[in-house]
C-alpha cells in the first residue's frame, strides 16, 4: 500500500530503536526474497535502486525533528477521533488514511 500511494522509496530515515534496527533487517530481507520471486522486467527495473536506510546517531533524538513533529500533529487527531475505540484492521487503515488526508490538506 505504502509503494501503491507514494512510490518506492528511495532512502527511510529513523531512529536506532531495536524496532527500526529489525525492520530494517526485516525489510532487506523481504525485498531480496522477492526479487527471487518476480520477473526480470522488475527486477531491472528495482534492484539497482534498493533502499537507502540511514539511522540517525544514538542519543539524537532532536535529529529527527521533522518526523517527531509530523507524530505530534497526528497524535491528537487519532485520540479525538478513535478515544477507547476498538478497529479492525481495514477501519483503522481508513482512520489513518483520513487522518492524513486532513492533516496533508
Amino acid at each position: 500500500r505504502f509503494v501503491g500511494r507514494r512510490g518506492f522509496p528511495l532512502k527511510i530515515m529513523s531512529d536506532n530503536g531495536k524496532n527500526f534496527v529489525g525492520a530494517q533487517r526485516a525489510t532487506e530481507k523481504e525485498f531480496l526474497q522477492f526479487m527471487k520471486e518476480v520477473s526480470p522486467e522488475i527486477v531491472k527495473k528495482y534492484a539497482p535502486q534498493g533502499i537507502d536506510w540511514q539511522f540517525i546517531p544514538p542519543c539524537s533524538p532532536h535529529m529527527g525533528g521533522l518526523w517527531e513533529s509530523a507524530v505530534k500533529s497526528f497524535k491528537p487527531h487519532l485520540k479525538k477521533t478513535a478515544g477507547n475505540h476498538k478497529f479492525n484492521y481495514e477501519e483503522f487503515t481508513t482512520l489513518l488514511a483520513r487522518i492524513e488526508a486532513v492533516l496533508n490538506s
